[in-house]
């Protein structure tokens, strides 16, 4: 009898055993979902939003349908970006987003499709964008005045003196010179009709770059002073910040000297300590225009005078971007180090995840994928390591690092699995999603199957 009930026993225990040992042996996010959602057969772009539109959340639906819109454009499925774009719940987002469609489709010499698109845009702002770009396609394309009737259709003044300024370039190059004279004359009347002191000054120095382009290097010179002289009208601290980063911009293309930085630096000083965010912040700007001529002492004293260090850390990050694309590796390197070695003194957690992310999104874009997994390897924050991996395996793809692109997909998706907050879900599976369709790769099993959990959970 007891030779029976051992056989009886051993039948019974080997599979049950086996069992624990497969299944045991899985992920625990594998384990908690055996069949995959049925969502998942419609692919990761149908998941993602399957995802956001549980999150109930107009914002974060828009920004879905926003970021996949834009992904088709980049595949040039222009009737599905459309199709996308259209379907935005909030407003603004959908103008801006069919503005895009349109002027993408302008580069492509579809200006008829582009200039019908923009009649489904509400706002005026986004449709003067629009229509600016598509007027100086018309030109382009040498629909002459086709393109400078619709540029007096724009209601914006500002967007209107920008397509006329683009159009005025054509006709310097056909050698129209007086024609183009006269359109350059129009654009800066149109600027003047604009209220906002620092909308106006924005578009002096968009017109003053088209001179340069034009060859009409004085007048972009004249038209840059004038900006400068303005700019000392302007008593709004967050508002000077945003000039000034512009006239940082802007300066190379209107043939000003590097002078310009310096002048930047002293407006930053002037503000003082009752508006030490703005004071950091157009030192930023001011340390990275410096990275971007290579004046590294200059730009390493303006990073010291910053005073928030979070902030000093993002800035060493992007002059270390800047750096790389002059080819000085090694100073890109060093800004690198000294800000992931700075990021241990940032107090407060979400301060410190968010100089980390940015830290690691500027590594990824030189291809310093072991910098990237140093920083991963420092984030706390699922939802922060899955847009840093995401990001990374993009810029891995692009480049063709094999290995890079394989390690963090992996990452992103496994902090996918770990993110416990609905919005942070939805986000990371758009991220997810444009990686593996921009790659043309299917998804693998493990990554179904922790998308399934994630579509069961928001059910």
């Amino acid at each position: 009898m007891r030779g029976i009930n051992l056989s009886v026993t051993r039948f019974f225990y080997i599979p049950v055993i086996a069992f624990v040992l497969l299944y045991g042996c899985q992920p625990s996010a594998l384990r908690d979902v055996v069949e995959p959602h049925p969502v998942t057969e419609k692919g990761l772009i149908a998941s993602a939003m399957y995802a956001a539109e549980r999150v109930g959340s107009d914002e974060v639906k828009s920004n879905t349908l926003r970021r996949i819109a834009l992904l088709k454009l980049d595949q040039n499925e222009t009737g599905a970006a459309v199709d996308h774009a259209v379907q935005i719940p909030l407003q603004n987002e959908r103008d801006r987003t069919i503005a895009d469609v349109a002027i993408f489709l302008t580069g492509r010499g579809e200006h008829d499709r582009a200039r019908s698109l923009v009649n489904r845009i509400q706002s005026d702002f986004h449709k003067s964008r629009a229509l600016a770009g598509i007027a100086v396609g018309y030109e382009r394309a040498a629909e002459y005045r086709r393109g400078r009737e619709l540029a007096e259709e724009i209601l914006d003044p500002n967007y209107q003196a920008r397509a006329l300024a683009g159009i005025a370039v054509i006709y310097y190059e056909e050698g129209y010179g007086d024609l183009a004279s006269r359109l350059f004359n129009q654009a800066l009347q149109s600027a003047r009709r604009e209220q906002s002191i620092t909308h106006h000054i924005e578009t002096l120095l968009y017109i003053s770059e088209k001179y340069t382009e034009a060859g009409q290097r004085q007048r972009s010179r004249e038209v840059f002073t004038n900006v400068i002289e303005l700019s000392g009208q302007i008593g709004n601290d967050q508002h000077l910040v945003n000039v000034w980063g512009a006239i940082l911009h802007t300066y190379p293309h209107a043939g000003q000297n590097d002078s310009i930085i310096e002048q930047a630096i002293s407006v930053a000083r002037a503000m003082g300590d009752n508006a030490a965010y703005y004071r950091d912040e157009l030192m930023s700007r001011a340390a990275i225009a410096y990275a971007n001529i290579s004046s590294y002492d200059r730009m390493f004293d303006a990073i010291d005078e910053i005073t928030d260090i979070p902030l000093r850390v993002s800035t060493m990050a992007q002059s270390s971007a800047a750096a790389d694309g002059n080819g000085d590796r090694e100073i890109a390197d060093r800004l690198l180090a000294d800000a992931i070695n700075m990021s241990e003194q940032i107090s407060g957690d979400v301060f410190r995840q968010r100089a980390l992310r940015d830290l690691g999104i500027y590594a990824a874009t030189i291809s310093r994928f072991d910098t990237v997994d140093e920083v991963i390897d420092k984030l706390d924050s699922p939802r922060a390591v899955a847009d840093v991996a995401a990001y990374a395996a993009r810029k891995a793809m692009e480049r063709d690092y094999t290995d890079a692109l394989t390690r963090f997909k992996k990452k992103s998706v496994k902090a996918l699995d770990e993110i416990d907050d609905r919005i942070g879900q939805a986000e990371a599976l758009v991220s997810i999603a444009e990686l593996y369709n921009r790659s043309g790769v299917t998804p693998d099993e493990d990554t179904t199957l922790i998308v399934s959990k994630l579509l069961h959970a928001v059910e």
